[in-house]
């Protein structure tokens, strides 16, 4: 087994994903700002400081502790930057993998598959075309179902 992490562009998604919930925050903060400019004031200063955060060291950890691991007959799949959770899906259990792809995701060259298993959906997010497509083969070869 060998890990791989996600796509390096994950970060520039998740950074642009930040940049427009700032430009949320912009435009609560003009509103709050008709009906007190103290409130409106630490608001947007709170709201940019975070996303600022956010962006600087939450991204980077983000990319840092999501990982994969694929061998012949199993997906292990570690991911979150607080609370760690691993998952582990073996081949056999998988009814078919879907790929899924914003109009951003396409722009950068990634995908998020969302394995089927007996039971439950399991998503692997903003992994290259590449990795995904070494993924659907390795896992679906073993157990015999179609790609999709």
């Amino acid at each position: 087994m060998q890990k791989q992490n996600i796509s390096i562009n994950s970060k520039k998604l998740l950074r642009l994903r930040a940049l427009g919930v700032m430009s949320l925050c912009a435009f609560i903060t003009g509103g709050l700002y008709v009906f007190s400019s103290i409130i409106a004031t630490i608001f947007g200063i709170t709201s940019v400081a975070c996303c600022f955060i956010y962006i600087l060291i939450y991204v980077n950890f983000y990319f840092r502790m999501y990982s994969f691991e694929l061998s012949s007959n199993s997906l292990l799949i570690k991911k979150g930057v607080f609370l760690q959770n691993r998952i582990v899906i073996n081949a056999s259990r998988i009814q078919y993998i879907e790929s899924l792809q914003s109009p951003v995701q396409k722009k950068l060259g990634m995908l998020t598959l969302m394995l089927h298993t007996a039971g439950s959906i399991v998503l692997l997010s903003n992994i290259s075309n590449e990795q995904a497509k070494e993924v659907k083969i390795t896992l679906l070869s073993k157990n015999g179902s179609g790609l999709s």
